[in-house]
């Protein structure tokens, strides 16, 4: 996995609105070098955030990238293979004209991270670790009836084997369906998984498509790893994290990339969004960092409205305890006349 030696993870994930685009910065020695000059700004809780009209710390070198959807796909051991499992990114194309790059069509896929095991139960805590690195969740109950907002698509592509299928809907794994409060507290949930972010922080599992012609899926690999872009890209890369791919010594890694690359071709991108939300003359912010604002606004709100009480008369003191602070704006603006109240 894309961490350090002692686990700490090089990558940071979050979600860009209004599109539910996902958004990876990748901070590994090999990131730094091939991209020495890009700048982040830090903030307080060691968040980096791609944005040049923020002031704070600055940290340089790293890759920043964005995907339509980040899935995974999970095959189990076959005869003497491992399994494996792999965390697959569909390029979100910025640099393409805003019809080109929603319209539907074939994107690049990268694998951004990877891991194996001959263990099933060890197999399936990694992939709730490699799920929790790169499927960013953030619970904003208070934006769900947003029309600006696009919820972000995560999947586990899974292999159609009924073993494999129950096991990873077991609630002790942590990978589809969340452990109930009552077996599993959040601190026990926290020294299981390494990543963990939320008890409701699961991916929801579906089957490959063509999972009755397992070489019809090699072929839409091999062949997506043949193609290019009209401008001349390769269609198909692979983060340098992932070893045992670049080895090819399995063929259970060939077929978990296959699944997740056919799932994302069968089920276009574009389908599922609202084109006329994409927006090309500003960074639209991630929901951590409207997050942050709206709890700057509230702090605001209130500073502001013990200064203005404590500069208030009785009367007005008296508008803004029974009315509110709203009511007694509109007050002074001449929108409203002022109520009548009991003053002591």
């Amino acid at each position: 996995m894309n961490v350090t030696p002692d686990g700490t993870p090089y990558v940071q994930a979050r979600i860009r609105q209004p599109l539910g685009l996902v958004e990876l910065i990748d901070r590994s020695p090999g990131a730094i070098e091939r991209h020495p000059e890009t700048v982040f700004v830090q903030d307080a809780t060691g968040v980096l955030l791609f944005r040049n009209d923020l002031q704070g710390p600055k940290v340089q070198g790293g890759a920043r990238s964005l995907y339509t959807r980040v899935w995974m796909g999970l095959m189990p051991p076959q005869q003497r293979e491992p399994g494996y499992v792999a965390v697959v990114g569909e390029e979100y194309e910025a640099h393409l004209p805003r019809f080109d790059r929603l319209s539907a069509h074939l994107r690049p896929m990268w694998i951004l991270d990877e891991a194996h095991d001959v263990l099933v139960p060890r197999l399936l805590k990694k992939a709730a670790d490699l799920k929790d690195l790169y499927l960013p969740y953030l619970d904003r109950a208070d934006l769900a009836s947003n029309p600006r907002r696009t919820d972000a698509d995560f999947r586990l592509v899974c292999w159609p084997e009924n073993e494999l299928w129950e096991d990873i809907q077991r609630p002790t794994y942590g990978l589809c369906v969340p452990p109930s409060e009552d077996d599993l507290s959040d601190t026990a949930c926290k020294a299981r998984w390494s990543y963990w972010q939320a008890r409701d922080h699961v991916v929801p599992p579906v089957l490959p498509p063509y999972k009755q012609d397992p070489e019809r899926l090699h072929a839409i690999l091999d062949a997506l790893m043949a193609s290019r872009t009209p401008d001349g890209r390769e269609m198909f890369n692979a983060h340098r994290c992932c070893t045992v791919w670049a080895e090819e010594q399995w063929q259970t890694p060939h077929l978990a990339v296959a699944m997740a690359v056919a799932a994302l071709q069968r089920w276009d991108w574009s389908e599922r969004i609202n084109p006329d939300l994409a927006e090309d003359d500003y960074p639209t912010p991630t929901e951590e960092e409207e997050e942050e604002e709206r709890r700057a606004s509230e702090a605001y709100t209130e500073a502001e409205e013990v200064a203005l009480y404590m500069a208030s008369s009785a009367a007005d003191m008296a508008i803004i305890e029974t009315q509110g602070l709203e009511a007694y704006r509109r007050v002074i603006r001449g929108e409203q006349p002022a109520p009548n109240v009991w003053v002591p």
